[in-house]
């Protein structure tokens, strides 16, 4: 997993192997935006059963998190099927 950072005007990074800090947290730039950015690999030593997710369960629960949460913006990039979505509410 990889986790990109943007707030307080820098950007910074983090990655994760089998739920174990790689690094420390690095600081890798500038930023006017604020936000998180999660990469994410199943690994199969972890998920044995399967590495395919069911997208429309994924898709359904962004969904339901942006509605609860007023201004959240949520994005899923599914870079297997090109699927993208963009949640955003009031």
């Amino acid at each position: 997993m990889e986790a990109t950072v943007e707030r307080e005007g820098k950007k910074f990074y983090q990655e994760y192997e089998k739920g174990i800090v790689m690094a420390p947290v690095s600081e890798i730039g500038k930023s006017k935006k604020t936000g998180t950015h999660i990469k994410f690999w199943p690994d199969a030593s972890i998920f044995k059963e399967t590495q395919e997710f069911n997208y429309k369960t994924i898709v359904d629960r962004l969904r339901q998190q942006a509605y609860l949460t007023k201004g959240i913006k949520l994005l899923i990039n599914d870079e297997r099927s090109g699927k993208k979505y963009k949640f955003y509410f009031e």
